[in-house]
């Protein structure tokens, strides 16, 4: 590919100095989670909704620990009467009660997210929302705002990706995305100003950090790739948009010269699947001098010596690899598209490169069983890992296993789908994929090496979230 060098725009957002021209508040619900981080999503629509002259209130109810009744009593002394809500799987049962609550006072709601985009029926049912957004927000939603919030058009057409039950006849009424930007450089920055980014409230990812505070950006949207267990190839239709580097460079310049962040984490899916453009944009860094620490997750197979020799000299300290599993029978069963000779070569290259590697792993996706899960602690426990990340399968809208297992387990709109087992594979009960979960974590970090690594990245500020981690990984118990 070839990389435009272009003026990154300016940081745009609401100033909240003229509660009258906010437009429409953008909320984050509250609801019960380990990991806190500014809500990226929100911070592009805010951001994208000024620049075209809507100002929107960014309302983060996790962030601030505000209760449904906090939310609606801060819309009504902003004289706000419309209200979009952010909504994953993981919190749409919050999503819905909010819905609720508002709607009861007579605001109008728009829901967004992934959670929607793949069950638009089910949300507007249980939520009484107004309207759905199916796919990409920001097209949408300033076509909404132009249109007094109504999505018929003076034509009589609709605005696309955009639904209320007068469209959904059912669960299986087929639905069209919405119009997404192409160029992601025409995106202004998050409203950092209203996300915040040095909040005391936030946390680090994977219980480390090399500096604080840190923070999380995007240099992409998308992954090409079909693991049967993620919904983002189905969200972002298997297609990966960049930013150019110059427009990333200029977004950390300013959250660390403005914000005083001191490290940056880059949560794309897929950063290194251009080689071309990972390279482009760790020699922006370079040069430019930044200093930053950095982290990033990858793909193992993307993954080379020259390559992370470059990522280092730009700051990459720790870079995390969504291994899954050590069973070349699980990773062919879950698309993976990887075989367990190209993982241990790229740990091998990270290892001896110094760079801190981070395991991200799932058990009890299908096929799994006691020897399969022997299999992958044994390659954790051998392998050279500094910290390990192991979830248990969530079924989710709009993975392949959504459809592929229906009927097979149990739907759970909160968080506790990610910690409870919710499906079994066959040959095993529940309690075998939580003890191996228990397991690998206790034989993993009870280790020296592994305790006296951590103890230099775990910063005074997080010592409380890594505590409720290791509480909520069942490390001592249920």
């Amino acid at each position: 590919m070839t990389v435009k060098s272009i003026t990154p725009p300016p940081p745009q957002g609401a100033t909240g100095n003229n509660s009258n021209n906010y437009c429409i508040a953008l909320i984050r619900p509250n609801f019960e989670i380990d990991t806190k981080n500014p809500i990226l999503a929100l911070g592009y629509l805010a951001s994208y909704l000024k620049v075209n002259g809507y100002n929107a209130l960014i309302v983060d109810a996790m962030r601030d620990n505000l209760s449904n009744d906090d939310v609606l009593a801060i819309l009504k002394k902003e004289n706000i009467n419309v209200a979009g809500i952010s909504c994953l799987t993981t919190h749409a049962d919050e999503a819905v009660a909010l819905s609720k609550c508002l709607k009861g006072a007579g605001i109008k709601v728009i829901i967004g997210g992934v959670h929607p985009t793949f069950m638009p029926y089910q949300t507007l049912t249980a939520s009484g929302a107004d309207y759905v957004v199916c796919g990409e927000g920001e097209i949408a939603l300033l076509k909404l705002a132009e249109n007094d919030f109504n999505n018929t058009l003076t034509d009589g057409s609709k605005i696309k990706g955009v639904y209320s039950l007068n469209e959904l006849k059912d669960e299986n009424t087929a639905v069209v995305r919405a119009d997404f930007v192409e160029n992601l450089d025409d995106i202004p920055y998050p409203d950092w100003e209203q996300l915040q980014p040095a909040h005391k409230a936030y946390t680090t990812w994977f219980m480390i950090a090399k500096d604080s505070p840190s923070v999380g950006i995007m240099s992409s949207r998308g992954c090409p790739y079909s693991c049967k267990f993620c919904s983002s190839p189905d969200f972002y239709s298997k297609r990966v948009r960049m930013r150019s580097p110059e427009n990333v460079l200029g977004e950390m310049r300013l959250l660390k010269e403005k914000y005083g962040i001191r490290e940056i984490k880059f949560v794309d899916d897929n950063i290194t699947v251009d080689r071309e453009y990972i390279d482009s944009l760790c020699d922006a860094i370079i040069k430019d001098n930044l200093n930053l620490p950095l982290f990033t997750m990858a793909r193992a197979d993307r993954l080379d010596d020259a390559l992370v020799k470059v990522m280092k000299r730009a700051g990459f300290y720790n870079i995390a690899i969504g291994i899954e599993s050590a069973s070349p029978v699980m990773l062919l069963n879950m698309n993976k598209r990887e075989d367990i000779g190209a993982i241990k070569t790229a740990l091998k290259i990270l290892h001896n490169n110094d760079i801190l590697i981070t395991g991200l792993f799932v058990f009890g996706m299908p096929g799994e069983t006691k020897q399969t899960i022997k299999e992958t602690i044994d390659f954790i426990l051998s392998e050279p890992l500094d910290l390990v990340n192991v979830s248990i399968l969530a079924v989710l809208p709009g993975s392949d296993y959504w459809n592929e297992l229906e009927g097979q387990y149990t739907r759970r709109f909160n968080q506790s789908y990610w910690g409870d087992v919710n499906y079994v594979p066959e040959g095993l009960v529940a309690e075998d994929v939580l003890a191996a979960q228990k397991q690998t974590y206790r034989r993993f970090f009870l280790r020296p090496r592994v305790i006296f690594k951590l103890l230099q990245y775990i910063r005074l500020r997080h010592i409380g979230y890594f505590l409720t981690r290791i509480r909520n990984i069942r490390f001592f118990g249920k």
